[in-house]
């Protein structure tokens, strides 16, 4: 029920195992778009580069607060982000 957007992601695979309706919200899909499948698979990465870039120092540090970035919603538009990440 948290109005910010939050996502559980397995690790490694990149696969999500749940967003909240913040998340859809904000990206406009529907849950079943999304659960199971990697960012990678629907495109949210606008530089999938810097997705490796960013999971390999949430591999090596374990936590990334307040990363800048830019999201593709499903409509195309251009999204900046500041999305913090940890392993759990």
């Amino acid at each position: 029920a948290s109005p910010a957007v939050m996502a559980l992601i397995s690790h490694p695979d990149g696969r999500y195992v749940d967003v909240n309706n913040a998340w859809l919200a904000i990206y406009g899909y529907d849950r079943a778009e999304v659960i199971g499948r990697s960012s990678l698979e629907f495109g949210l990465w606008v530089d999938p580069a810097e997705r490796a870039r960013i999971h390999e120092d949430l591999e090596s540090k374990g936590s990334l607060p307040g990363v800048s970035t830019r999201h593709r919603r499903k409509s195309g538009e251009i999204a900046e982000v500041v999305a913090s990440s940890e392993l759990i």
